[in-house]
């Protein structure tokens, strides 16, 4: 090309604005592409084979086409399936709420129809439970629903099959299991899981040891020892039980002045001139010392007369004829026909009680008493009939006997056995001593 100047010629362009389509949104699509629906707006759902959306019923969001939604699913109530219904036992409604109920029940405050209660009919599949008769009264029903068992955990027609932990039925009632080791604290202090007295909670109450006089929660604060009693919001000394306490010089049982021991103090016999605890050692003048302790005065023995403080007067003061010092001697009988003829005396060997320990089976123990020779009561009763038993320390109401008559005395001569149970209902801490008592013969 020759050098020349070129130069570009004027054009013009035209530009045609092209068509734009606008394609109106699908109910219930948030966004699409030629009519097709990609997303759906929410309380909708794509139906990927008609590529359009539905409202989901049941989600509680009214959309579309739907009368309501309660989001549920559930028949019978005032809106079914998304669509206005009569709920169940309604006659006539209005946009779900009933105007008029079935024969039978009627509108309650919240515009549902309940069964009226005490005409007789139970409804089935309705709020009632049972019916009252006419008179209103039924068993175990209220206001025609079961009336509920207290601590029930499993019920059925108001029959309970089963208790809450912690209590047992008994009938068709749950009561507090007292030894089951769970403590119901409306019912129960305690429950040791047993039904032993004494042991700090009984019946699941607490309660005191035995012998303890102050106790907290089945806890023991106080306890008198043995000899004591519980006064004055203290331990006091028993006087007259037979245990010395410390408090005591001497404890003989009785209130007998003069016998060497008075109110639990040591006291000189009558007529003793010189004494050490309650034992005399001389008697005053004129007054003999007997064995029993006791100063008896002297009066002519000797001169034969018997006189009333003497037991015999054989006119004599030898020893081992029977009557010594105007005293009886052992294993000897004397006899004085009148006041002023001798005392007779006869020597004699009187009868020994043997009493002998057995054995002891569980809390019983077995003692056999006879006598060493044989030997007769002067009444027409039984020797069985006049023993009697204690033992020291130990309350009547915690012990019994029982007398088993192998031979019995009576008339006639003989040895006399007997066997003696013994059963002791507390625990011990000490030596018990058993006491028989029978009558002279």
């Amino acid at each position: 090309m020759a050098e020349e100047d070129c130069y570009i010629r004027d054009f013009e362009v035209f530009y045609t604005q092209p068509e734009i389509m606008f394609y109106k949104l699908n109910e219930g699509c948030l966004e699409q592409i030629y009519g097709q629906c990609l997303i759906c707006k929410e309380g909708w759902i794509q139906d990927e084979l008609l590529e359009n959306c539905h409202p989901i019923c049941g989600d509680g969001l009214i959309q579309g086409q739907e009368e309501c939604d309660d989001g549920n699913l559930i028949s019978k109530e005032s809106c079914t399936l998304c669509k206005y219904s009569c709920i169940q036992f309604c006659s006539i409604c209005q946009f779900g709420i009933c105007l008029q109920c079935q024969d039978g029940f009627f509108i309650n405050d919240n515009f549902n129809c309940d069964p009226l209660c005490g005409d007789g009919n139970l409804i089935p599949y309705s709020t009632e439970q049972c019916e009252l008769t006419v008179n209103g009264e039924s068993d175990n029903c209220q206001e025609c629903r079961f009336i509920s068992i207290a601590n029930c955990k499993t019920d059925y027609l108001s029959i309970c099959l089963e208790c809450e932990v912690g209590y047992q039925k008994l009938g068709n009632i749950c009561f507090p299991y007292c030894g089951d080791k769970l403590i119901l604290e409306q019912y129960e202090d305690c429950d040791d899981g047993n039904l032993q007295p004494y042991d700090g909670c009984f019946e699941c109450k607490f309660q005191c040891i035995e012998d303890c006089n102050i106790c907290e929660r089945g806890q023991c604060i106080l306890r008198c020892e043995i000899g004591y009693e519980f006064a004055n919001n203290g331990c006091l000394s028993v006087c007259g039980d037979q245990i010395i306490t410390k408090e005591e010089d001497c404890d003989d049982g009785n209130t007998i002045i003069f016998d060497g021991c008075f109110n639990c103090r040591y006291s000189c016999p009558e007529n003793c001139f010189d004494c050490y605890q309650g034992t005399c050692l001389k008697c005053n003048y004129q007054y003999l010392l007997l064995i029993s302790n006791q100063c008896k005065q002297q009066l002519d023995c000797g001169d034969g007369l018997l006189q009333e403080q003497e037991d015999c007067d054989d006119g004599n003061f030898l020893a081992t004829d029977g009557c010594k010092d105007c005293l009886i001697e052992q294993n000897w009988v004397c006899m004085t026909i009148t006041t002023d003829s001798l005392s007779q005396c006869s020597f004699i060997k009187a009868p020994n009680l043997l009493i002998n320990y057995l054995n002891i089976t569980q809390n019983k123990q077995y003692i056999s008493i006879q006598f060493n020779q044989k030997v007769k009561i002067q009444t027409a009763q039984p020797l069985s009939e006049t023993i009697n038993f204690e033992i020291s320390n130990i309350e009547k109401k915690n012990w019994n006997s029982h007398l088993y008559i192998i031979q019995d005395v009576g008339s006639d001569v003989s040895f006399g056995e007997f066997i003696v149970q013994i059963e002791i209902q507390q625990l011990l801490e000490f030596r018990p001593v058993l006491k028989i008592k029978m009558m002279l013969f």
